[in-house]
């Protein structure tokens, strides 16, 4: 085809005397068996079937990982402009906005169930799960809070925020699965 009669054009333009552009086809052939060789090495065992079997699941691996990452990002965007909001409009230095995304993030993965039996997608359910709610869900940043306020002294607000967070995450998770059914 057209391609071919291209290849051959800058072959020519790179090997102008006559006789040189043959070497080069010769050359590009014997590379291509050299590279199919390094690609399908025979002394590995690997056949050419085997070898688009892994490059197709890579390339589904990488789709996996993707929508984790899109998630992640969609989650992280949500967590932070939830938890500002709450916090803002708490007008207290008790850290209410970690408290509202975690308490909504467990209702969220409880309710999970509805999601699994709708979405036949694997990668929406990552999108979903790992992705979203791992972006959104800020138990990391609870653990940091929670042990800035021992260290404060502040045991009160601590044993609060810590019983508010676990408790009510158990009972917004048993919440979230009762609502699914």
């Amino acid at each position: 085809g057209s391609a071919g009669i291209l290849a051959d054009s800058f072959r020519r333009s790179l090997f102008p005397v006559k006789g040189l552009h043959q070497e080069a086809r010769m050359f590009q052939t014997s590379f291509q068996e050299r590279s199919r060789q390094f690609f399908f090495p025979e002394d590995f065992g690997i056949a050419p079937e085997l070898y688009f079997l892994f490059k197709r699941r890579k390339a589904a691996m990488i789709k996996m990982l993707m929508m984790v990452g899109l998630g992640s990002f969609a989650g992280g965007i949500l967590r932070f402009l939830l938890s500002r909001f709450v916090q803002v409009n708490s007008a207290s230095s008790f850290p209410w906005g970690t408290a509202a995304v975690n308490l909504l993030g467990c209702f969220i993965l409880g309710a999970y169930g509805l999601f699994d039996r709708n979405l036949p997608h694997t990668e929406t359910r990552l999108f979903l799960t790992a992705g979203l709610c791992g972006g959104f869900t800020t138990f990391s940043t609870l653990m940091n809070e929670s042990f800035l306020l021992l260290k404060e002294g502040n045991f009160s607000a601590f044993f609060l925020y810590t019983l508010i967070s676990f408790a009510g995450g158990l009972l917004a998770i048993g919440l979230g699965y009762l609502a699914a059914r």
